[in-house]
C-alpha cells in the first residue's frame, strides 16, 4: 500500500508504447488499456504522472512519463468535476485508452481500435469476467508472430493492495503465485525497492520520519501497532476473559477502549465498555 504501484505501472505502461529500449515493446502499432477503479483514480495519478509530471522532484518526476511531442492527439472525458484523459494517441502509431473497471461497455469502446497488445489493471477492482474478456482480448496479439517475435507476446500488469475481495483480482493472483505457469509471476512492491521513486524523495522522507517509520514505509520492516504500546500493562490473568467464560467486573475496573491504530490509515476506536 502507497508503495508506488501506479507509479511504476505508468511508467512501465508509456515505455513499452513509447517503444524504448530494455522492454517488452514491438514495431506491431496497437492499444494498451488502463483500467481504474474511477475516473478520479485515472485523472489523478495516471492522467498527472503520463502527460503532467508527478509529485515529487529529480528528473524522473518534473517530466511527464509521455513527452508532448511524441502525442498525436488526447481525448477526454466531460462530466461531474474536471475533465478525464479517455485516450492518448501517439505519433508512432500506438494508442492508450483508459477504461473505469465497472464499465459494462468498455469492450464496446474497444471494437475496431485495433489489436491490443498490453493491459494494466489499477488495484483490485472489477468481476472475474473482467478478467477472462481481458485474456480473451489479447488472443489475437498472442497469435501474431512479430508481436510474439519482438515483445514475447501481449501482457498484463496488476498493481493492487488486498484490501478487500476481487475475484478478478484473487484469480489473477492464485496463477502468479502457483508456480505452475511460467508466464505468471507475482512479486510485493516495497517503496524502497521501486525505481519509479527518487532517490532524492528516500532521502527526504528518511530526514522527516522517524528510523522505525521510515523502516515501516519503505522497507515493509516491522509494524506501526507495535510501537505505540498501546496497552503495555496487559497480561493474559489479568486482561484476558477465557472463552465461553462469563465476565463480571470487578469493583477495580477501569472504563477501556479497544483500538486499531492501523498502518497506513487514523485509528479507529470501535468498541468501548
Amino acid at each position: 500500500n502507497r508503495s508506488g504501484k501506479s507509479s511504476l505501472s505508468a511508467k512501465k505502461l508509456s515505455t513499452v508504447a513509447r517503444r524504448l529500449p530494455d522492454c517488452k515493446t514491438t514495431s506491431v502499432s496497437g492499444v494498451y488499456l488502463v483500467f481504474a477503479p474511477s475516473r478520479s483514480q485515472i485523472s489523478d495519478p495516471w492522467g498527472k504522472k503520463l502527460l503532467k509530471a508527478s509529485e515529487g522532484k529529480g528528473d524522473l518526476f518534473e517530466k511527464p512519463f509521455i513527452p508532448p511531442y511524441e502525442i498525436a492527439n488526447i481525448r477526454y472525458t466531460y462530466g461531474a468535476g474536471e475533465p478525464t484523459v479517455n485516450l492518448i494517441e501517439l505519433k508512432n502509431g500506438n494508442q492508450i485508452l483508459f477504461c473505469v473497471s465497472g464499465d459494462k461497455n468498455v469492450w464496446k469502446r474497444i471494437e475496431g481500435k485495433g489489436m491490443i497488445l498490453g493491459i494494466v489493471f489499477d488495484e483490485s477492482a472489477g468481476t472475474e469476467q473482467l478478467l477472462e474478456e481481458a485474456m480473451t482480448r489479447l488472443l489475437d496479439a498472442n497469435s501474431n508472430e512479430q508481436v510474439n517475435r519482438e515483445a514475447g507476446g501481449a501482457w498484463v500488469l496488476w498493481g493492487a493492495t488486498q484490501t478487500k475481495k476481487s475475484p478478478a483480482f484473487e484469480r489473477f493472483l492464485a496463477l502468479g503465485q502457483s508456480g505452475a505457469n511460467p508466464d505468471y509471476a507475482a512479486f510485493d512492491l516495497l517503496p524502497g525497492e521501486n525505481p519509479a521513486i527518487d532517490q532524492a524523495e528516500r532521502e527526504k522522507m528518511s530526514a522527516i520520519m522517524s528510523k522505525d517509520a521510515y523502516e515501516i514505509r519503505m522497507l515493509g520492516h516491522g509494524s506501526a501497532a507495535g510501537a505505540m504500546a498501546l496497552y503495555p500493562q496487559w497480561n493474559d490473568e489479568t486482561n484476558l476473559v477465557p472463552l465461553g467464560q462469563e465476565y463480571v467486573p470487578g469493583i477495580d475496573d477501569n472504563l477501556w477502549v479497544f483500538y486499531d491504530p492501523g498502518t497506513h490509515y487514523t485509528g479507529i476506536v470501535f468498541a468501548a465498555v
